[in-house]
């Protein structure tokens, strides 16, 4: 870089989407020049100003109307977060860095259902509330199952990614019938992850296992939210020429 002033134009720059590809979105925000993107590469200013709205939002809290003193996060945060963490799958997937596109979608496929689960049933996966699921009026055999995998020691009951979509499937919602219908895929696909050399095995993920999963992931996004496609847009990298 021939000057000093394009120096610190690109520092920004690489900063920014360093720190966003390691979803660190508060550092990636701060970096983030808008202005000086736009009028350094303007052919990429609609994907600079795709790319801020979806940082605000990730950064965003808003004042919770019940109580003053707490804040949430803003109520399309989680979609955003989502979408961010399937981009990142796929720039790996271009590297030919499968395990890690594989282990990025099988956390994408895990926080769909989470999500599910929380904004719609208000039930966290981490801490689940059994009182809650008689509520939903599931059978006692199912509860009694869960109530059997308790933790001794902190006395909580956590559901991991298969457990998750069965309760969504005991629910009856569309994520657990999506999960029964491609059962045997899924659980072939996750079967990879775990053998994995980032994961619990000493195997590699190839591509056609990445392809595999990330189409099962991305047809669960799209059941989860009608707009995620919008999301994976805003959260995008920009390709620069």
């Amino acid at each position: 870089i021939s000057t000093n002033e394009n120096k610190v134009i690109y520092s920004k720059l690489f900063n920014t989407y360093y720190y966003f590809d390691n979803v660190n979105y508060k550092k990636a925000l701060e970096n983030f020049d808008l202005k000086i993107f736009k009028e350094t590469w303007p052919e990429l200013a609609i994907d600079f100003q795709k790319n801020i709205i979806a940082l605000n939002i990730l950064n965003k809290q808003n004042q919770d109307s019940n109580d003053k003193t707490r804040f949430v996060d803003h109520k399309q945060k989680k979609y955003y977060m989502l979408a961010s963490i399937i981009n990142n799958s796929k720039r790996r997937g271009k590297e030919n860095k499968f395990d890690d596109a594989v282990a990025r979608l099988y956390r994408s496929f895990e926080l769909i259902a989470q999500i599910r689960l929380l904004e719609k049933y208000n039930i966290d996966s981490s801490n689940v509330d059994i009182d809650i699921l008689k509520e939903y009026g599931l059978a006692d055999d199912y509860l009694a199952e869960l109530e059997n995998s308790r933790d001794k020691k902190y006395n909580d009951i956590k559901l991991g990614l298969i457990k998750d979509y069965v309760l969504l499937e005991q629910l009856n919602d569309d994520l657990g019938k999506f999960y029964l219908e491609n059962e045997n895929k899924i659980r072939n696909i996750i079967k990879f992850r775990n053998n994995s050399i980032l994961a619990h095995g000493f195997e590699f993920c190839s591509k056609e296992d990445f392809e595999e999963f990330k189409e099962i992931v991305l047809k669960a996004a799209d059941l989860l939210n009608k707009n995620m496609g919008r999301f994976i847009e805003e959260t995008k990298f920009p390709m620069f020429s």
